[in-house]
């Protein structure tokens, strides 16, 4: 039979919703430097022309954002479980150009899994409301 815990238990990854709506450190925003740099990678990653699944930190090269997406990771595995990432004109990318430009900031943060039974490991979601 099992022990239950009578004790609170206590680490960064134990919070609730209410204690995240009084702060912002899990809100990373993103700069014109940052955009800029961003959209660099995307044009290397795009003319070395290697297969999106393929693309790793070194086809998307990062020089001053990478060391910030490291500490997100960190803060994924290690703090309190998520991030957000603010700031991304998404709107002026092709989907093509957006799936890239996500992959490659991911291979900063993780390496990507399956997401359903069948392995893929990204989706497009529409807003159809």
């Amino acid at each position: 039979m099992s022990e239950i815990l009578l004790q609170q238990v206590m680490a960064p990854s134990v919070w609730k919703g209410e204690q995240m709506r009084t702060r912002d450190d899990w809100i990373v925003a993103l700069g014109a430097r940052d955009i800029e740099e961003i959209d660099q990678a995307l044009a290397h990653a795009e003319a070395s022309g290697i297969g999106l699944f393929d693309v790793r930190p070194e086809h998307f090269p990062l020089p001053t954002l990478a060391p910030r997406l490291a500490a997100i990771r960190d803060e994924v595995a290690d703090g309190r479980g998520f991030a957000l990432l603010r700031g991304l004109p998404i709107e002026r990318y092709s989907i093509d150009e957006a799936r890239l430009l996500f992959w490659g900031l991911a291979s900063h943060v993780g390496t990507a899994e399956g997401q359903d039974r069948a392995g893929n490991r990204m989706h497009q979601v529409t807003d159809t409301g």
